[in-house]
């Protein structure tokens, strides 16, 4: 294997030094006050840490973990000014997990004897104490394939007791905030495409064709026409395609319920927005 492949393991001590200024302004953007922010925010975080360590893929300079909070906090400045601190905490720990499990798909982690890490059974940190060694060999080619459902698994894996007993206390909510919140995947983004119709009045709550209105806080998509008009910018397959994409990287429950809409002044099927695509209609949607 060549040299260049073989990384010498950092302790949980220095990965988390190195990353102080990162994980400061997270918790910033997140906006717990400091004692909870210590208490239910910074274990997963730190989990995260022991996960990956000093990690890195061949040929990049950036560490999985370094990628993976910047990632977290370029999505936290976008959009925290339209969530509350529970839907930022969720959001932050599943934009950081989300990219440290892609990064991972692609990597493969051995023991300079030959035995290999699987990332979905214990850390970095826990493996290469059990194995009593602090140096691995790096090679591309992951054994775990790139998808929501494995992405779920990685998650359930790293996000700490206490968070989840936080969110347990905000009730089932809150903790299908965590299965909700996802991220571009390597697809066109339903973000940005909602953002453009949004700005060209398709998508207007106060006017006809009403594919979205807003009613007591919760917003919703008009079915399947709203899914219809996405289609057809960001070229989808089709409407059940767009659907998998949106509950995937735009935070829509999914399932397809009967609302009274007011501008058509009838029921309607509709779906539901969660928190990312509201604070997404909130910024780009009519003032």
């Amino acid at each position: 294997m060549p040299s260049q492949n073989r990384l010498k393991l950092q302790g949980r001590k220095d990965c988390l030094d190195f990353q102080q200024e990162s994980l400061l302004r997270i918790r910033t953007l997140v906006g717990l006050d400091v004692g909870l922010s210590e208490a239910v925010l910074m274990p997963s975080f730190e989990r995260l840490c022991c996960w990956v360590l000093n990690l890195a893929n061949p040929g990049k300079p950036e560490t999985l973990l370094s990628i993976s909070l910047s990632a977290s906090i370029e999505v936290l400045s976008d959009l925290s000014d339209h969530l509350n601190p529970l839907e930022r905490l969720v959001l932050s720990l599943r934009k950081a997990c989300d990219v440290v499990f892609q990064e991972l798909t692609t990597l493969s982690v051995s023991s300079l004897s030959g035995e290999r890490w699987g990332f979905l059974s214990s850390s970095l940190l826990v493996w290469g104490q059990a194995m009593q060694f602090t140096e691995v060999v790096l090679d591309e080619g992951g054994t775990v394939p790139d998808s929501p459902g494995w992405s779920m698994v990685f998650l359930g894996r790293v996000v700490s007791g206490a968070t989840l007993s936080h969110l347990e206390r905000h009730g089932p909510d809150a903790l299908s905030l965590l299965l909700e919140t996802g991220v571009n995947r390597g697809f066109p983004s339903p973000a940005e495409g909602a953002r453009q119709l949004m700005r060209r009045g398709i998508w207007n709550p106060d006017a006809r064709p009403g594919r979205i209105w807003m009613k007591d806080g919760a917003g919703f998509l008009l079915w399947p026409l709203a899914l219809q008009d996405l289609v057809t910018e960001l070229s989808y397959r089709d409407v059940e395609d767009c659907l998998e994409k949106l509950k995937i990287a735009c935070c829509v429950e999914g399932r397809v319920i009967t609302e009274f809409h007011p501008l058509l002044q009838k029921p309607v099927q509709a779906i539901r927005m969660g928190s990312v695509f509201r604070a997404i209609f909130q910024e780009h949607g009519p003032k």
